[in-house]
């Protein structure tokens, strides 16, 4: 029979060359075991590479949040501090102080808070429309470290008693007008420091909301228990210190402010859009022009 060459060889007698370089070129018996794996391995998905933790136009640090998150987390801690430190000793200033009636230091209470509560509307008109956000906070938040400063100045000894008794409203209205024109903007300000078009940061803005929550929380809770301390145990000018328990949160308050500012750099500032009020007021300006 003559010599048949591999090529034409019949299909079935062609022996498989084995990938293995020390087989011979003989195929390797492989077991059950073996295949099974092998088959698990090449089904199942292989692990993705991890990307920078950089998105689009924001760089992330701090736990792959944007880098000026904590400016903002420290700001919101401080300020709130501030706000609820002077609100827990207000009335007891006002009525054993500058010797209010009950009444009268109830009401003016509930005034200055509400005035708190009614001015972020205004807030957020001029950051959306006029100021932007950052410029908002900023000015206001110098106006409202400026009130509490002066609340805790004149709550020094005075001889005037009517200068006393009046002149610290001054103060008062300053840190209503300051907490409520930055309420509106600061958590609006940190939502916009996240870059939406990368899916991983809509959920890192969910837990940025609830770490500023925290924040608040956090501040209003230690002022609390710590501004009426300040101002029962410690004496001074012969009296409970109300210079005290109204300084530290306006210290703290002047610390918001260096931090937030510190944070400049690092901020990601969004284009005004306008706010809805001014835009229906226009509305109304314009149709009644046409009447």
């Amino acid at each position: 029979m003559d010599d048949m060459s591999l090529d034409d060889a019949p299909q079935w007698e062609k022996r498989p060359h084995s990938p293995y370089p020390d087989s011979g070129g003989e195929s390797q018996p492989v077991s059950d075991a073996e295949a099974k794996g092998e088959s698990t391995r090449l089904l199942s998905p292989q692990p993705e590479t991890k990307d920078s933790g950089k998105a689009s136009g924001t760089t992330r640090k701090f736990c792959n949040f944007p880098k000026s998150i904590p400016f903002i987390i420290g700001n919101e801690f401080c300020e709130r501090f501030n706000y609820y430190g002077l609100r827990a000793v207000m009335v007891l200033y006002l009525t054993r102080y500058l010797k209010f009636s009950e009444d009268s230091g109830t009401a003016l209470f509930h005034a200055f808070t509400m005035l708190a509560y009614f001015t972020p509307l205004f807030g957020a008109i001029i950051a959306d429309s006029f100021w932007g956000k950052f410029k908002t906070i900023l000015i206001l938040s110098l106006v409202y470290a400026s009130g509490g400063a002066f609340v805790s100045l004149t709550a020094m000894p005075i001889d005037d008693p009517d200068a006393k008794k009046w002149v610290p409203f001054i103060g008062f209205l300053l840190v209503a007008l300051g907490t409520g024109g930055i309420k509106p903007c600061v958590a609006a300000f940190g939502g916009d420091q996240f870059d939406l078009s990368d899916p991983s940061q809509i959920s890192m803005r969910e837990k940025f909301f609830s770490i500023f929550y925290f924040s608040i929380n956090a501040g209003s809770l230690i002022s609390i228990f710590l501004t009426p301390i300040l101002r029962g145990d410690v004496q001074c000018f012969d009296n409970d210190c109300y210079p005290l328990a109204f300084g530290v949160p306006a210290v703290l308050m002047v610390i918001a402010t260096i931090i937030f500012v510190a944070g400049y750099p690092l901020y990601r500032h969004v284009p005004l859009k306008g706010n809805v009020v001014v835009q229906i007021f226009r509305c109304f300006v314009v149709g009644d022009d046409k009447n």
